[in-house]
C-alpha cells in the first residue's frame, strides 16, 4: 500500500497519476490492511513467515504518512474480517503497537476497531454481502463514537 497511495490509481507507483491530496478532507480515515501480509503464499510458492517488528514499522510509518496529509482526520484501524482467532489476535497486538508508536509521535486521535469473528464465506475467502451487512452493523456504532456522531 505505501507503494501505491499517492496515486490515483492502484497499479501506478511512480508519479504518473499523483493524487491531489488538498482535493478532499475527510474527517475519519478507516485503514484495514494486513490480510495479505500473514497469507501463506501462492500455493505455488510459500511466503516467509511475516516479520512482525518489520510489519509495525512499515504500518506505524504509513500511518503517519496518511496523519501527515490528512492532519485533523481521525484514523481508524481495522483488523482482518477474514481471520481466525490467532490470526485476529497477531494482528491486533501488531495494531497496538502501531497506535503506541503514532501517540508517541503526537497522533492522539487514533485507535482501532476489531472484528469479533471470521467472515469468510464469499469469493477467495472474502466476507459474502450477508456478512459484509453486519460487519457494517457492528463497525457503524464504533464508527459514531470515535467520532462524536449521534
Amino acid at each position: 500500500m505505501p507503494d501505491v497511495y499517492g496515486g490515483v490509481y492502484m497499479e501506478y507507483t511512480d508519479s504518473i497519476s499523483p493524487w491531489d491530496f488538498s482535493r478532499y478532507t475527510p474527517d475519519l480515515v478507516v485503514i484495514a490492511l494486513g490480510t495479505n501480509d500473514f497469507s501463506e503464499g501462492d500455493g505455488k510458492k510459500p511466503r516467509p513467515d511475516l516479520d512482525g517488528d518489520a510489519f509495525v514499522n512499515d504500518y506505524t510509518q504509513f500511518v503517519g504518512r496518511v496523519h501527515k496529509n490528512y492532519p485533523d482526520a481521525r484514523i481508524l484501524l481495522l483488523n482482518s474480517p477474514m481471520f481466525g482467532k490467532s490470526q485476529r489476535e497477531k494482528l491486533a497486538g501488531y495494531l497496538q503497537r502501531v497506535i503506541k508508536n503514532r501517540k508517541a509521535a503526537g497522533d492522539s486521535t487514533i485507535t482501532r476497531f476489531a472484528f469479533d469473528k471470521k467472515y469468510d464465506n464469499g469469493c477467495d475467502g472474502h466476507p459474502d454481502f450477508k456478512q459484509q451487512a453486519i460487519m457494517a452493523e457492528k463497525l457503524e456504532p464504533r464508527i459514531s463514537s470515535f467520532m462524536g456522531w449521534k
